[in-house]
C-alpha cells in the first residue's frame, strides 16, 4: 500500500523482476492498493474530548499547524473557559469576547479552529462553520449533511484537518495480517502512535510488525559516495554494464530524494526517531517481544523496530 501511484508502479517492476529470477515466487500473489493511511487526523480532537483528564498538553505535535507556542500558552492559561472553547462549547457572543480579550491573532485563531473541529465531531455546526458560509449565520448544520461534510468544507484558518470526515474508517477488519511491514512511514504522518495501535488492531494473535526510521540527524551522503564507487569499479561488460548504469541512475535519485526529505525533516513537516522512541511506542501500543535494530552503513544511520501481537 501506498499514497504514491508511482511508488506502487516501481513495486510491481520489482516484483516482476524477482518472479523472474525466482520461479516459484509465480505461485504467490501481489495485490498493489493505493490509499492514505494516516489516522483520521480529527481523531486527537476526538480523544481529548472523550477524556477531558489529558489536558492541552496530549495536542502537542499532533495536529497540522498548532503551534507549540499556543500548546504552551494555553498551559499558563489553563481557564475553564478555554477547556469549555476547545472542547467544543457553543461560540456565544460571549466567549467571543473572552477569546479576544484572552488570545491574540495566531493563537485565537487556532483555538477557534479547535472548537469548530469538537463542534464537527459533535455535529453542533453552524452555518457559519462551512467555508462558503452557507448563509443564515446562525442556523445550525442539518445532520443528514454530515454524511457529505469534509474537513475541507469548513472554515479552518490555522490548523489543517486534511480531507477527513466526522467519522473514522478502518481501513482491514481486526486480527487480518500475520505480518505488517511499515518501511520508512510513521515519519510522514501526524499521530504515529494511534497508527501502531491500528497495527496492533489488524494482526491476528501472534503477529509480527516491522518499522523502520531513518535515525535523528542521519548522513547518508558517504554512504551513497561509497555504493557509486563500488558500483562503478563493477565488470563493465555488456548485460552487467546495463544493469550497472540502472543501479547507478537509481542511486543518484534516491540520494537527490533522500536530501530533499532531510530538509523537510530539519523544517518540521516529519521527523525521523531514535530507537527508544520506537520502542517506546510499539510498547504503549501493546506489542510484545520489541527489538530494535541499527541498519543502512557502517555507522548505522536507519533504526528498525519489532514486535509482536500477544497471543491472546
Amino acid at each position: 500500500m501506498d499514497l504514491v501511484e508511482d511508488a506502487l508502479a516501481k513495486t510491481r517492476r520489482k516484483w516482476d523482476n524477482l518472479c523472474k529470477r525466482h520461479p516459484r515466487l509465480k505461485n504467490h500473489s501481489l495485490r498493489l492498493i493505493r490509499a492514505d493511511l494516516e489516522p483520521n487526523r480529527l481523531f486527537p480532537v476526538k480523544k481529548l474530548i472523550e477524556n477531558p483528564h489529558l489536558g492541552f498538553d496530549f495536542l502537542r505535535n499532533r495536529i497540522a499547524g498548532l503551534r507549540n507556542t499556543t500548546v504552551d500558552l494555553l498551559k499558563q492559561k489553563n481557564s475553564l473557559e478555554l477547556i469549555e472553547i476547545i472542547h467544543g462549547c457553543e461560540m456565544t457572543e460571549e466567549k467571543r469576547r473572552f477569546l479576544e480579550d484572552t488570545l491574540k491573532d495566531g493563537h485565537r485563531s487556532a483555538v477557534m479552529d479547535l472548537n469548530r473541529a469538537a463542534r464537527f465531531l459533535k455535529q453542533k455546526l453552524t452555518a457559519e462553520d462551512l467555508a462558503g458560509r452557507g448563509g443564515g449565520l446562525n442556523r445550525p448544520v442539518p445532520p443528514e449533511l454530515y454524511e457529505r461534510l469534509s474537513c475541507q468544507d469548513l472554515r479552518f484558518d490555522m490548523l489543517n484537518f486534511g480531507k477527513v470526515t466526522h467519522y473514522s474508517r478502518q481501513s482491514f477488519p481486526d486480527r487480518y495480517f500475520d505480518k505488517i511491514a511499515a518501511s520508512l512511514f510513521i515519519s510522514y504522518v501526524y499521530n504515529p502512535d494511534l497508527i501502531l495501535q491500528d497495527f496492533y488492531r489488524m494482526l491476528r494473535p501472534g503477529g509480527l510488525l516491522l518499522v523502520s526510521s531513518m535515525k535523528p540527524d542521519s548522513d547518508i551522503s558517504t554512504l551513497f559516495t561509497d555504493y557509486i564507487n563500488a558500483v562503478q569499479s563493477s565488470n563493465p561488460t555488456s548485460a552487467a554494464g546495463e544493469e550497472r548504469e540502472d543501479n547507478l541512475a537509481a542511486a543518484r535519485a534516491m540520494l537527490n530524494e533522500a536530501a530533499a526529505l532531510f530538509t523537510l525533516e530539519e523544517d518540521g513537516y516529519f521527523r525521523f526517531y531514535a530507537e527508544e522512541e520506537l520502542a517506546a511506542m510499539f510498547e504503549a501500543a501493546g506489542f510484545v517481544d520489541i527489538q530494535t535494530y541499527r541498519s543502512l552503513g557502517d555507522p548505522a544511520q536507519a533504526v528498525i523496530a519489532t514486535g509482536k501481537r500477544s497471543d491472546q
